[in-house]
């Protein structure tokens, strides 16, 4: 958090106002005088209005909104001190694009304020992130020593930067995805070192998760009576891609199929978009792996995945191209020489290749269907592969 609060002992109490509410929403589709008004109200009586008009503020702030419209969001965000932290860096990472030259001279001068201001808790999170690196070498009750004296400095670090509760983030991963807006190869360096995205005791809680014996979601029992082998590829693919759009979409927008590379010789199942203004796990992705896309091969084989299954999808991955991230899916999952070449892929080629098996794509669908991340299961995986390396 980088704005001082102005009302003494943190940020007012949200109290929701339903008709004040409704009078914001039927404003911000009207004219370009009552967006405006809708920007007025909602800045001023913030804490009057539901969560939802961090979203309508957004959507706001766009560049196909009237021009004078987002000069006033961007005076507002200069000027406004008590805003949560995520609103404001998403607004300006927002603005901070805008074409219009009256949005860029408030917005530059804000930007370079925040820059000055975040630099003591870049250089204290890189100093910090040789310390994350031994997260996975330790004892659990080191382990478990070690996470309360990290969140202890994550608070510091957030206190440095004017945050206040309720508001500041809950951990270090949150307050590198915030900075990471405004200063993004530094927090992108700081990120590299951290192995997951969810908390250690997240990532524990699902590994003994297994799907319903007797599930009531169509997608699993699709996914059970597809046939095995390489005569039933197209099939298995159509199951996929329905399991994951329905998994990962949105946040991810809906994928293109059987995208073919200019050369033509080389043809990726699906790519999924990230969009540039993704919050949460798929920054990360976007973050820490160089991705606007995740690459999706899919491979229907009545065995595990031999090495090469692994390398050919690594050939459609670049820095230049979509990123470095992609999802191999898969029946039964990798062959033990299969791991190596994944870990050989991540290591030398800094390639990160997440293979999911079918008993995977069952238990995302379980955790969605009782209202939890499906993109635990990813993290997990990523996690314990870089865990696990020497």
């Amino acid at each position: 958090m980088v704005r001082k609060p102005s009302i003494e002992g943190g940020f007012p109490k949200r109290k929701p106002d339903t008709k004040l509410w409704e009078e914001v929403r039927h404003l911000a589709e009207g004219s370009a005088n009552d967006r405006l008004r809708a920007v007025d109200i909602s800045f001023d009586g913030y804490y009057k209005l539901p969560e939802d008009v961090d979203y309508l503020l957004l959507k706001l702030a766009d560049s196909r909104q009237p021009e004078h419209v987002r000069i006033r969001i961007a005076e507002k965000v200069a000027s406004m001190t008590a805003l949560p932290t995520g609103l404001y860096f998403d607004l300006l990472k927002i603005l901070d694009k805008d074409p219009s030259p009256g949005v860029k001279q408030i917005v530059g001068r804000e930007t370079e304020r925040v820059r000055e201001m975040t630099k003591p808790a870049i250089e204290a999170l890189a100093a910090f992130q040789k310390q994350m690196s031994l997260i996975g070498t330790i004892s659990l009750s080191v382990r478990d020593e070690w996470f309360r004296s990290y969140q202890a400095r994550v608070t510091e670090i957030v206190q440095a930067l004017g945050g206040v509760e309720p508001f500041y983030p809950r951990d270090l991963q949150n307050t590198i995805l915030d900075i990471g807006k405004i200063y993004e190869e530094q927090a992108r360096t700081i990120a590299r070192d951290v192995t997951s995205f969810y908390s250690s005791q997240d990532l524990l809680s699902i590994r003994g998760l297994e799907p319903s014996k007797r599930p009531k979601n169509p997608l699993i029992r699709k996914l059970s009576e597809c046939p095995v082998g390489r005569a039933y590829w197209k099939e298995y693919q159509g199951i996929c891609r329905e399991v994951l759009e329905w998994l990962l979409v949105p946040p991810l927008s809906p994928p293109f199929e059987e995208v073919t590379t200019g050369s033509g010789l080389q043809k990726r199942d699906f790519i999924f978009p990230i969009p540039s203004d993704v919050a949460g796990f798929w920054y990360w992705i976007r973050l820490n792996h160089h991705s606007s896309a995740v690459i999706v091969e899919c491979k229907n084989y009545t065995d595990f995945i031999p090495p090469n299954g692994v390398t050919v999808t690594s050939k459609y991955f670049g820095e230049k191209r979509c990123g470095l991230f992609g999802v191999l899916v898969t029946r039964k999952g990798l062959s033990n020489s299969a791991k190596k070449e994944q870990e050989r892929l991540w290591l030398e080629d800094d390639k990160m290749i997440v293979c999911l098996s079918d008993e995977d794509l069952m238990k995302m669908i379980s955790l969605r269907d009782s209202g939890h991340d499906t993109e635990l299961v990813l993290d997990e995986k990523i996690s314990r592969l870089r865990m696990s390396l020497e």
